[in-house]
């Protein structure tokens, strides 16, 4: 009787101890078996060669998930701060574009003291300020400065334009010959300009060597 040739099917390695390894081993043994059909023998070996091709496409499929996945992690945190960078920025824009504004409405407004906090509009339609000093121009928006007290509180004037805040500024010793005495006109000016100004009336009304004393009267 005739001993069936043995199949020469090279299969693919697998690491050591691996499962793999360890059906390659049993094929082996099928392989060295006489009594094993050498149909069945190579069906073993083309399944076993399947399994290591499935098996490194498989190893490869996860390598190349862990490197999309860091490179996702890393494009999402670029994202982040990018957002963050942006947000920022706009928050900036919004500061300067706010302070923008106010400094703009600044420089085109005038300060009035002196005006008697009135309810008849008979006798305030009497105080065209403006008028007297020749200032041709609507004012954008009029409005009085703090809480009511015991004395008139200041009147902000905005007016359209710088040019017509220059013209009311220069024009301000005029008032001396208003019908109502005791008004006084000046710019807008800042806090710091404020303080100056404030600090210069309080030297010039003390006597030498003495302690300023704290104010608490508002400016604006």
């Amino acid at each position: 009787m005739k001993r069936s040739s043995r199949s020469c099917i090279k299969v693919q390695s697998a690491p050591p101890d691996g499962p793999l390894s360890k059906l390659q081993g049993s094929i082996n043994e099928v392989n060295a078996s006489s009594q094993v059909p050498k149909c069945v023998k190579n069906a073993l070996n083309h399944l076993l060669e399947e399994i290591a091709k499935l098996r490194n496409e498989n190893d490869d499929l996860r390598k190349e998930n862990s490197d999309l996945r860091e490179k996702l992690r890393i494009a999402e945190s670029k994202l982040s701060e990018q957002r963050s960078d942006s947000v920022e920025k706009n928050s900036l824009s919004d500061h300067f574009g706010t302070s923008d504004f106010h400094e703009s409405e600044r420089l085109r407004s005038i300060v009035i003291s002196g005006v008697p906090e009135l309810e008849s509009a008979f006798i305030r339609d009497k105080l065209h300020i403006l008028a007297h000093l020749n200032v041709e121009c609507f004012p954008v928006a009029v409005y009085r400065l703090g809480k009511q007290a015991h004395r008139p509180r200041l009147i902000k004037v905005v007016l359209p334009s710088q040019k017509f805040q220059r013209m009311a500024v220069k024009r301000a010793s005029l008032l001396r010959f208003f019908p109502e005495k005791g008004i006084f006109l000046r710019e807008s000016l800042t806090d710091a300009e404020r303080k100056r100004r404030r600090d210069e009336r309080t030297h010039r009304c003390l006597p030498p060597l003495q302690t300023p004393p704290t104010t608490g009267f508002q400016e604006n």
